[in-house]
């Protein structure tokens, strides 16, 4: 963890990403607010449930982290936990009364937008090959055709 975040307002949201055990006892024992975020609306509970932290996720609701608290994308703790895979967190938010959303989060969202983006490059990629391939084709085609003519 970069120690000029140490001071700072979110010190608890970076010690529980980078999991600094020692900072992120340090930032409870001095009274950090739970629910603080950061510059994308991350909580110190959206980033054990990004992280797969578990047993950062279980300290911070036992002392009453808001587990509904949305980030700038609109994502819960407990979406973060079910986009990165990691269903101990899931369970213990869901245990705790966190809800699975209807529909897809900001981050699934995000990711879907990307996949189709690539598979639109790739599309884009073929065509141009393809353009490629026939104009190289037709420049043999008329190469031949006046090779041809220039024995006549």
């Amino acid at each position: 963890m970069n120690p000029h975040y140490i001071n700072d307002r979110d010190a608890l949201v970076w010690a529980t990403h980078y999991a600094v055990e020692e900072e992120f006892f340090r930032c409870l024992e001095r009274g950090d607010d739970l629910n603080v975020q950061d510059e994308h609306g991350r909580t110190p509970l959206h980033a054990a449930a990004e992280e797969g932290w578990a047993n950062y996720a279980a300290i911070l609701i036992e002392r009453g982290a808001d587990i509904h608290q949305v980030d700038k994308d609109g994502d819960t703790p407990l979406d973060y936990a079910v986009f990165h895979e990691h269903h101990e967190i899931a369970s213990l938010l869901r245990t705790h009364g966190a809800r699975d959303r209807d529909g897809r989060s900001a981050k699934q969202q995000l990711e879907d937008a990307v996949y189709e983006g690539f598979a639109s490059a790739d599309a884009v990629k073929r065509l141009v090959s393809m353009i490629e391939e026939q104009q190289h084709q037709q420049h043999q085609q008329q190469h031949q055709q006046q090779h041809e003519r220039s024995k006549e």
